[in-house]
């Protein structure tokens, strides 16, 4: 329809699939998602859910990020009894062996120093805050089912090259690819961080679990952490730099239980392993949020690409808040194209006029 904006949204995992949800709630025009995987074959479901940013520049950026993330999980859990289910609040403690750091992100999720009785054996301060865990499963359904509620489209197409989603008629695409960006942008500042994780159940269901979240980032048992969630628990883990390795290490799950079990005796025995998962966090200098101006082959216009990549392991820390600025650039490139469409020379307008009737 002559005047409606397409948007095309390509990555299918949580940044992805919120982007394509915030632009269809605008009903500025159609949206479609070009996914090279569909849940549960995309890294996303992998996380663990905690809402906390881990391995995500710049901060003041990422505390706005997640202040609007927050704010709009909050809301999604009191519109619905299902969605409710997707929330969790829990207390999550950081652990240290060494005096209490400055506490991060104190304006968007205020701590408290743990008490002595709050300490595992072998620490000697930490901090515990009130936190939200997302059930991540159930919030990508979630997400898939909204998009096509709204009237968007979700397609398993790969992206190889940006000219392709140019040639298909696209007005702006919004790039949530992680890592592939390295590669379809050049972008050497992004690159992989390897995490395994166990995710397990209750052996013996009459030993109670305790609620809380837990980590060890730089301690005795670095790297350990517990998140509970409804039906099971996520162990971790590991954070490896630059190595691309998908497949699971058996040693690494053997250490990640051994230091979850000293982080929390009572992860110690009370364990049953459901699966292991490996992902490759996308990591970058900056998480990358803005506009690139390429130019179409086909024709000779200038197109928009909105970028939304590099969030680390902060995806459903950071989803709602970087698509809410996502929307606004689109906004911005709609507006710049539909200006260049009305000064366009008469050439160009009969290129852009052919190629739309051979759509």
């Amino acid at each position: 329809e002559e005047g409606r904006r397409r948007a095309l949204v390509v990555g299918g995992g949580v940044i992805g699939l919120t982007s394509a949800v915030m632009l269809l709630r605008q009903q500025r025009g159609s949206v479609t998602v070009w996914t090279k995987d569909l849940a549960p074959h995309v890294t996303s479901t992998i996380a663990g859910g905690l809402v906390l940013p881990y391995l995500a520049q710049p901060v003041v950026w990422v505390g706005e990020w997640m202040r609007k993330t927050l704010a709009e999980y909050r809301r999604l859990a009191c519109s619905t009894e299902s969605c409710s289910k997707m929330f969790v609040d829990r207390p999550a403690a950081d652990y240290f062996n060494t005096p209490l750091p400055t506490a991060d992100w104190e304006d968007v999720m205020p701590s408290h120093a743990a008490q002595p009785d709050e300490l595992p054996s072998g620490y000697v301060s930490g901090f515990v805050r009130e936190a939200l865990c997302v059930e991540v499963d159930a919030f990508l359904k979630y997400l898939t089912g909204e998009i096509r509620a709204l009237g968007g489209r979700i397609v398993v197409r790969e992206l190889r090259d940006i000219q392709d989603a140019f040639d298909a008629g696209f007005d702006v695409v919004v790039n949530c690819t992680g890592l592939a960006s390295r590669s379809l942008f050049n972008d050497d500042k992004i690159y992989p961080v390897r995490g395994q994780v166990v995710v397990a159940k209750r052996k013996h269901s009459d030993i109670a679990w305790q609620n809380w979240a837990m980590s060890d980032d730089e301690g005795s048992n670095a790297i350990a952490y517990v998140i509970p969630r409804n039906t099971d628990v996520v162990l971790g883990g590991t954070s490896e730099p630059n190595n691309w390795d998908t497949h699971v290490d058996d040693q690494q799950t053997q250490s990640i239980l051994k230091r979850v079990g000293k982080l929390n005796p009572l992860y110690k025995e009370n364990v049953q392993v459901i699966t292991v998962k490996v992902g490759l966090r996308p990591v970058r200098s900056e998480v990358r949020v803005e506009t690139e101006e390429i130019k179409c082959k086909r024709d000779g216009s200038t197109k928009h690409v909105i970028h939304n990549y590099g969030h680390g392991g902060s995806g459903f820390t950071l989803a709602w808040g970087c698509a809410s600025d996502v929307v606004d650039l689109v906004n911005k490139a709609s507006e710049q194209s539909q200006h260049a469409k009305r000064h366009n020379t008469p050439q160009q307008q009969q290129q852009q006029h052919t190629h739309k009737a051979n759509l």
